[in-house]
Protein backbone atom coordinates (compact mmCIF):
# COMPACT_ATOMS: atom_id res chain seq x y z
CA UNK A 1 0.00 0.00 0.00
CA UNK A 2 2.29 2.42 0.83
CA UNK A 3 4.15 1.92 -2.82
CA UNK A 4 0.31 3.02 -4.21
CA UNK A 5 0.62 5.96 -1.83
CA UNK A 6 3.97 7.03 -3.20
CA UNK A 7 2.52 6.73 -6.69
CA UNK A 8 -0.54 8.90 -5.89
CA UNK A 9 1.83 11.60 -4.24
CA UNK A 10 4.14 11.73 -6.97
CA UNK A 11 0.87 11.99 -9.04
CA UNK A 12 -0.23 15.28 -7.27
CA UNK A 13 3.26 16.97 -7.39
CA UNK A 14 3.68 16.21 -11.08
CA UNK A 15 3.93 19.66 -12.87
CA UNK A 16 1.46 19.98 -15.67
CA UNK A 17 1.03 22.12 -19.13
CA UNK A 18 -0.93 25.16 -18.33
CA UNK A 19 -2.43 24.78 -22.58
CA UNK A 20 -4.07 21.13 -21.03
CA UNK A 21 -7.68 19.72 -21.85
CA UNK A 22 -10.81 20.71 -19.85
CA UNK A 23 -11.76 18.60 -17.15
CA UNK A 24 -15.29 17.77 -17.17
CA UNK A 25 -17.67 16.68 -14.22
CA UNK A 26 -20.42 15.62 -16.23
CA UNK A 27 -20.14 12.09 -18.29
CA UNK A 28 -21.35 8.93 -18.60
CA UNK A 29 -19.52 5.70 -18.30
CA UNK A 30 -19.66 2.21 -18.65
CA UNK A 31 -16.99 -0.99 -18.36
CA UNK A 32 -15.87 -4.15 -17.04
CA UNK A 33 -14.54 -4.80 -13.71
CA UNK A 34 -12.14 -7.02 -11.71
CA UNK A 35 -11.93 -7.40 -8.33
CA UNK A 36 -8.78 -10.24 -6.81
CA UNK A 37 -8.63 -10.79 -3.23
CA UNK A 38 -6.27 -13.67 -2.83
CA UNK A 39 -7.34 -16.41 -4.94
CA UNK A 40 -11.04 -15.33 -5.27
CA UNK A 41 -11.63 -13.49 -8.57
CA UNK A 42 -14.78 -11.39 -9.16
CA UNK A 43 -15.59 -9.83 -12.90
CA UNK A 44 -18.51 -8.31 -14.32
CA UNK A 45 -19.29 -5.02 -15.27
CA UNK A 46 -19.51 -1.03 -13.64
CA UNK A 47 -21.44 2.15 -14.63
CA UNK A 48 -20.71 5.51 -13.55
CA UNK A 49 -22.40 8.78 -13.72
CA UNK A 50 -21.37 12.46 -13.25
CA UNK A 51 -23.61 15.79 -12.98
CA UNK A 52 -21.93 19.32 -12.37
CA UNK A 53 -23.93 21.85 -10.45
CA UNK A 54 -23.28 25.44 -9.39
CA UNK A 55 -19.54 26.15 -10.40
CA UNK A 56 -17.52 24.08 -7.97
CA UNK A 57 -19.72 20.58 -6.87
CA UNK A 58 -21.06 17.53 -8.65
CA UNK A 59 -23.36 14.73 -7.87
CA UNK A 60 -22.23 11.41 -8.89
CA UNK A 61 -23.48 7.47 -9.07
CA UNK A 62 -21.15 4.20 -9.38
CA UNK A 63 -22.67 1.04 -9.27
CA UNK A 64 -21.26 -2.64 -10.12
CA UNK A 65 -22.42 -5.87 -10.27
CA UNK A 66 -19.35 -8.50 -10.18
CA UNK A 67 -20.39 -12.30 -9.84
CA UNK A 68 -18.06 -15.29 -8.89
CA UNK A 69 -18.37 -18.86 -8.57
CA UNK A 70 -21.94 -19.16 -9.89
CA UNK A 71 -24.43 -17.62 -8.69
CA UNK A 72 -22.22 -15.55 -6.09
CA UNK A 73 -22.25 -11.99 -6.31
CA UNK A 74 -21.45 -8.74 -4.78
CA UNK A 75 -23.27 -5.08 -5.94
CA UNK A 76 -22.06 -2.08 -4.41
CA UNK A 77 -23.75 1.44 -5.08
CA UNK A 78 -22.42 4.59 -4.57
CA UNK A 79 -24.33 8.13 -4.35
CA UNK A 80 -21.44 10.66 -3.80
CA UNK A 81 -21.57 14.74 -3.93
CA UNK A 82 -18.02 16.13 -4.72
CA UNK A 83 -16.59 19.41 -4.95
CA UNK A 84 -13.48 20.40 -7.10
CA UNK A 85 -11.41 23.56 -6.65
CA UNK A 86 -8.79 24.64 -9.50
CA UNK A 87 -5.41 25.04 -7.34
CA UNK A 88 -3.76 28.27 -9.01
CA UNK A 89 -3.80 28.79 -12.78
CA UNK A 90 -3.14 25.28 -13.74
CA UNK A 91 -5.36 22.06 -14.83
CA UNK A 92 -5.38 20.68 -11.44
CA UNK A 93 -8.36 20.53 -9.66
CA UNK A 94 -8.59 19.37 -5.92
CA UNK A 95 -11.33 16.90 -5.03
CA UNK A 96 -13.21 16.50 -2.51
CA UNK A 97 -15.98 13.80 -1.99
CA UNK A 98 -18.50 12.31 0.83
CA UNK A 99 -20.95 9.96 -0.11
CA UNK A 100 -23.49 6.96 0.82
CA UNK A 101 -22.31 3.17 0.08
CA UNK A 102 -25.54 0.48 -0.52
CA UNK A 103 -23.46 -3.19 -0.49
CA UNK A 104 -25.61 -6.05 -1.79
CA UNK A 105 -24.21 -9.53 -1.99
CA UNK A 106 -25.95 -12.95 -2.99
CA UNK A 107 -23.63 -15.49 -1.11
CA UNK A 108 -24.41 -19.38 -0.65
CA UNK A 109 -27.95 -18.24 -1.62
CA UNK A 110 -28.46 -15.85 0.82
CA UNK A 111 -28.72 -12.18 0.48
CA UNK A 112 -27.19 -9.49 2.39
CA UNK A 113 -27.53 -5.69 2.15
CA UNK A 114 -25.31 -3.14 4.48
CA UNK A 115 -24.72 0.40 4.45
CA UNK A 116 -22.30 2.74 4.67
CA UNK A 117 -20.30 5.82 3.90
CA UNK A 118 -17.15 7.27 2.18
CA UNK A 119 -15.38 10.13 1.93
CA UNK A 120 -12.57 10.88 -0.28
CA UNK A 121 -10.10 13.42 -1.04
CA UNK A 122 -7.33 13.94 -4.36
CA UNK A 123 -6.71 15.47 -7.35
CA UNK A 124 -7.87 15.27 -11.04
CA UNK A 125 -5.50 17.09 -13.61
CA UNK A 126 -5.50 17.19 -17.49
CA UNK A 127 -1.72 16.31 -18.22
CA UNK A 128 -2.20 17.65 -22.16
CA UNK A 129 -5.03 17.90 -24.88
CA UNK A 130 -5.80 14.05 -24.20
CA UNK A 131 -4.97 12.85 -20.96
CA UNK A 132 -6.45 13.17 -17.82
CA UNK A 133 -4.81 11.91 -14.35
CA UNK A 134 -6.48 11.09 -11.03
CA UNK A 135 -5.88 9.99 -7.33
CA UNK A 136 -7.88 9.96 -4.64
CA UNK A 137 -7.30 8.38 -0.89
CA UNK A 138 -10.51 7.33 0.46
CA UNK A 139 -11.67 5.88 4.00
CA UNK A 140 -15.02 3.90 4.14
CA UNK A 141 -17.23 2.40 6.99
CA UNK A 142 -19.49 0.00 6.11
CA UNK A 143 -22.45 -1.59 8.86
CA UNK A 144 -20.83 -4.95 9.80
CA UNK A 145 -17.65 -4.54 8.53
CA UNK A 146 -14.19 -3.12 9.19
CA UNK A 147 -13.58 0.83 8.44
CA UNK A 148 -11.27 0.69 5.47
CA UNK A 149 -8.33 2.93 3.95
CA UNK A 150 -8.14 2.96 0.13
CA UNK A 151 -6.34 4.32 -2.92
CA UNK A 152 -7.61 5.23 -6.45
CA UNK A 153 -5.54 6.02 -9.50
CA UNK A 154 -7.63 6.71 -12.66
CA UNK A 155 -6.51 8.32 -15.90
CA UNK A 156 -8.49 9.01 -19.51
CA UNK A 157 -7.44 9.22 -22.53
CA UNK A 158 -9.88 11.47 -24.89
CA UNK A 159 -10.47 10.22 -28.37
CA UNK A 160 -11.87 13.46 -28.60
CA UNK A 161 -14.09 15.95 -27.13
CA UNK A 162 -17.17 13.72 -25.84
CA UNK A 163 -15.52 10.14 -26.28
CA UNK A 164 -12.57 8.85 -23.83
CA UNK A 165 -11.30 5.63 -22.82
CA UNK A 166 -10.94 5.18 -19.20
CA UNK A 167 -9.20 2.65 -16.77
CA UNK A 168 -9.06 2.81 -13.19
CA UNK A 169 -7.44 1.13 -9.67
CA UNK A 170 -8.90 0.60 -6.44
CA UNK A 171 -6.50 -0.33 -3.94
CA UNK A 172 -8.40 -1.05 0.24
CA UNK A 173 -7.51 -3.06 3.01
CA UNK A 174 -9.93 -5.24 4.40
CA UNK A 175 -9.09 -6.02 8.14
CA UNK A 176 -12.52 -8.20 8.75
CA UNK A 177 -11.23 -10.35 5.52
CA UNK A 178 -7.45 -10.20 6.63
CA UNK A 179 -6.70 -9.56 2.76
CA UNK A 180 -6.47 -6.57 0.51
CA UNK A 181 -8.62 -5.97 -2.43
CA UNK A 182 -7.64 -4.69 -5.84
CA UNK A 183 -10.16 -3.68 -8.36
CA UNK A 184 -9.45 -3.19 -12.19
CA UNK A 185 -12.06 -1.04 -14.22
CA UNK A 186 -11.65 -0.57 -17.78
CA UNK A 187 -14.26 1.24 -20.06
CA UNK A 188 -15.59 4.11 -21.95
CA UNK A 189 -16.95 7.78 -20.91
CA UNK A 190 -19.12 10.20 -22.65
CA UNK A 191 -18.46 14.01 -21.48
CA UNK A 192 -20.64 16.51 -22.01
Amino acid sequence: MKKLLVLALSLAAAPFAASAGELSYTYIEAGYSESKAEDLTLDGFSVKGSLAFADNFYGAVNAHQNKYNGDNRVEPIELALGYNKTIGASKVDFVAEVGYLGFNSELGGEDFHNDGFRVGTGIRAAAGKHVELGAKVTYTEIENMDSLVGVNLNGQVKINKTWGVVAEYHFNEYNFLGTDVDTWNVGIRASF
